[in-house]
């Protein structure tokens, strides 16, 4: 519960804004998901 009061507190305070979602950042985090997901296999 803590992690859900600092956001609505960050809400609050307008220090949260919503974004266009950007083809790069979404491409930029499935390559890194797989990366990470080829390292948790490796171990």
């Amino acid at each position: 519960m803590k992690r859900i009061n600092f956001l609505n507190k960050l809400h609050k305070e307008s220090k949260l804004q919503m974004i266009v979602p950007s083809e790069a950042i979404k491409d930029s985090y499935i390559a890194k998901s797989e990366s990470n997901l080829a390292s948790a296999k490796i171990l």
